[in-house]
């Protein structure tokens, strides 16, 4: 059962909404350790499936190489997922980008403007240092398969981030909400324990990542878009919940998530990703969506901007893919 609390719209575009999930017990979750295990699923890899790290994803999301300036060589650090949020200081606009190692144990973070219809990514603060992900209140977590976000607007006009995390089994998300402060720094509850089960999607109870954003529709209805990544990194399970003004909750059952799709549904250039990052942001009274897709590699990565409209990501309406090799732009603090 989520739990959901509407108000208007912030500037017509932001939806007033505070998601939460109510917390239940973790269950136990065994994995089968025969045959040739793909990381994190827990189940035998048929012959000739593509697994982790078995991809050339060099340049497979433009069709080139990332250019790279004369003075850097490809940095073949990797990393496996990225988490990314829109949100306000005062009338200016950000984003906060957080950073998932390739083992999942450690994170980094920065902070960079939205000028235009895009990051002015020449703004980004330097990434930080790494920090341990069990040191953000999280003992015994161990590693991590992924990492999403996402800001709402409560009833007292303030941006809410909800930031999840997925164990590294998949079988358990733990979640918290934070507040901005008046310089965008944040401040936040402590987390909460989930069962990936929960979510109700028939045949699987263990995933990878989700992304998950907020919109109106044509009837000015707020409606709750998620996308959730199977463990395998092969396909996603979405759903969008139209909730009616005034109404404060609803459940899984009213809302369910349907048939899983392939990665080429959401025109995904790779037929495996390690992870998928997305966020709505406004510009000039229009919205947009940004999305980063990690290749299987966790070498490589794409991203994109596409419109918005009353119905959702107009995936037909996208820029072409931009490719990324994550240690460049990490070292040299590119777009990402």
């Amino acid at each position: 059962m989520f739990a959901v609390k509407l108000e208007p719209t912030y500037e017509g575009f932001m939806t007033k909404i505070v998601l939460a999930m109510v917390a239940v017990a973790a269950a136990a979750f065994t994995t089968g350790c025969s045959g040739d295990v793909q990381p994190g699923s827990g189940r035998e890899v048929p012959t000739g499936e593509t697994t982790f790290g078995d991809e050339d994803t060099s340049g497979v999301f433009s069709g080139v190489t990332a250019d790279l300036p004369p003075n850097q060589d490809r940095i073949q650090t990797k990393f496996r997922d990225i988490s990314s949020y829109a949100f306000h200081v005062g009338e200016e606009q950000r984003i906060g980008q957080w950073l998932i190692s390739e083992n999942g144990t450690t994170y980094r973070n920065r902070e960079c403007t939205i000028r235009g219809e895009d990051v002015d990514f020449r703004s980004c603060t330097p990434w930080s240092s790494e920090f341990a992900i069990a040191d953000l209140g999280l003992p015994g977590v161990g590693n991590v398969e992924g990492m999403s976000a996402f800001v709402l607007v409560d009833d007292q006009g303030r941006e809410i981030l909800t930031q999840r995390i997925f164990s590294k089994l998949g079988a358990i998300m733990n979640e918290r909400q934070c507040v901005f402060s008046d310089d965008g720094k944040l401040e936040c509850d402590k987390w909460t324990q989930l069962r990936a089960a929960e979510l109700g999607i028939e045949g699987a109870k263990i995933f990878r990542d989700d992304t998950t954003i907020v919109f109106r529709n044509a009837d000015g209805l707020n409606v709750v878009s998620q996308a959730v990544l199977a463990t395998d990194g092969n396909k996603v399970w979405e759903r969008q919940c139209v909730v009616d003004a005034g109404a404060t909750t609803f459940s899984n059952a009213d809302c369910a998530f349907g048939e899983a799709a392939t990665l080429e549904h959401l025109d995904i250039p790779v037929r495996i990703v390690s992870g998928r990052s997305g966020y709505a942001f406004e510009s000039h009274h229009k919205m947009f969506y940004a999305e980063t897709v990690f290749a299987s590699t966790q070498e490589d990565a794409g991203r994109r901007i596409c419109e918005m409209s009353d119905t959702g990501v107009d995936f037909s309406k996208c820029s072409e893919w931009t490719d990324i090799i994550i240690g460049n732009a990490v070292t040299y603090n590119g777009a990402l």
